[in-house]
């Protein structure tokens, strides 16, 4: 499944014909652990079963700045996203180094 068909046909989102393909690019990455630009059926499977567990809003959070798919977020690439030093949702991640384990 290409980005933009989860982002805008199965979630719902940015389906204005002006839409960013940027942002639908980084909001279907979440899914895309392969980081290879296609969500496969198992990436799919995969998202589905986290948003089933207690904390899929901070495995959700995190895999939207894993951008290499890594399992790491190191400071640079996360403030690098465009977040500001002063925004609070990450304010959780406050090493310079986060490494995450599902």
């Amino acid at each position: 499944m290409t980005p933009r068909d989860f982002v805008q046909n199965y979630l719902s989102l940015h389906t204005r014909p002006q839409y960013n393909p940027r942002t639908v690019s980084l909001l279907a990455g979440v899914a895309d652990t392969t980081k290879d630009g296609l969500i496969s059926f198992q990436e799919f499977q995969a998202f589905e079963s986290v948003l089933c567990s207690p904390d899929a809003l901070y495995l959700v959070a995190f895999q939207l700045f894993d951008k290499t798919g890594t399992g790491s977020i190191s400071f640079g690439r996360r403030w690098g996203s465009g977040w500001g030093e002063g925004d609070t949702m990450f304010s959780v991640l406050h090493s310079t180094s986060v490494m995450f384990t599902v």
